[in-house]
């Protein structure tokens, strides 16, 4: 099989979006207790300036160096969460990547929801969140739920055949 396009999710996947947050407010984003608080936290996030200055995830240099060494085009598929703070989350997150040298072309919408309408057959979306790979699929795409860069890169030589 090819691929004709890798898209490459940003937070969760090669920036740690849930270290920082739970360095700042002492709970995971995905625990029911902090969904209570978390668009007044994700808002205060933003206004700090927070993705402009994420660490990039523990195994993210060995994802992008086998990503880079594919003949493939490949661009950033990122979400800013929605509307009211996209502006500012995609300029931040713009600065994140320039700041790692990261060059692939951003695509950043206002909502994980809207990442599928880039689906297409042989495009591959690497992404942490599930729902996004099963809306990426449902569309024809071909996803790769990342858990880490070991899984995630051999999933790609499969689908290569490699």
């Amino acid at each position: 099989m090819r691929i004709d396009r890798l898209f490459l999710d940003l937070d969760g996947v090669i920036a740690d979006f849930v270290k920082r947050y739970e360095e700042l407010y002492g709970i995971s984003p995905d625990n029911p207790t902090a969904k209570k608080h978390f668009h007044e936290n994700f808002e205060h996030f933003i206004e700090t300036e927070q993705f402009s200055t994420l660490e990039p995830m523990p195994d993210a240099v060995e994802l992008l160096l086998y990503i880079d060494s594919l003949d493939i085009p490949k661009n950033i598929l990122g979400s800013t969460a929605y509307d009211k703070v996209h502006e500012e989350a995609s300029r931040q997150k713009n600065i994140w990547l320039k700041t790692m040298d990261i060059d692939y072309p951003p695509i950043l919408v206002p909502g994980k929801r809207l990442k599928a309408q880039y689906a297409k057959p042989n495009y591959v979306l690497i992404d942490d969140t599930k729902s996004n790979i099963d809306e990426w699929n449902a569309k024809g795409g071909i996803g790769i739920l990342h858990t880490s860069a070991k899984s995630t890169i051999n999933q790609i030589r499969v689908i290569l055949g490699a």
